[in-house]
């Protein structure tokens, strides 16, 4: 397999794949400068890095923007450090997302966090490189909005009189 589908199973960037083919942290045989990676390998590899997954929440967050929502510690990580995380679960799952701060969050960034060691980080909406389906919920909100604010607007002509219009 090629660096770009290692990194999403593994759930880490393609540098460090790059950078576990360059060490033989994994097998593989770097053929026309690009790497192919025994599979096998990267599994072995991937249940010793013992990286939890991230999964996506059905919960909102502040002001109903869509949130991702797992173990604190691996959500805080990828906010801090600005790196997408996998969704595993939900309606989004298979698309990299970054996280983002919202007006009314604890000084770590998340929206809310639980005592049973999860937390809620907001989606970033304005970096979606990897995440077809966001996008795709995305264009679907925008677009029943723009349906909404057409309806207000003809049910507000039907009260405004003819002749200032």
């Amino acid at each position: 397999m090629d660096t770009k589908t290692a990194a999403a199973k593994a759930n880490v960037t393609t540098a460090t794949i790059r950078t576990w083919c360059r060490r033989n942290a994994v097998a593989a045989v770097k053929a026309g400068g690009k790497w192919a990676i025994d599979e096998t390998s990267l599994h072995h590899r991937i249940s010793l890095t013992g990286r939890r997954q991230v999964a996506i929440g059905t919960g909102r967050c502040f002001a109903g923007a869509l949130g991702a929502d797992g173990p604190a510690d691996v959500l805080a990580a990828a906010f801090a450090d600005g790196t997408q995380i996998l969704i595993t679960r939900g309606p989004l799952t298979g698309d990299r997302v970054y996280l983002k701060r919202s007006g009314y969050l604890a000084p770590e960034g998340a929206d809310r966090t639980y005592t049973d060691g999860t937390a809620l980080y907001r989606l970033d909406t304005d970096r979606t490189g990897d995440a077809p389906r966001f996008e795709a919920y995305l264009s679907d909100g925008l677009a029943q909005a723009m349906e909404a604010m057409r309806q207000a607007d003809a049910g507000d002509r039907t009260y405004l009189n003819p002749r200032y219009m």
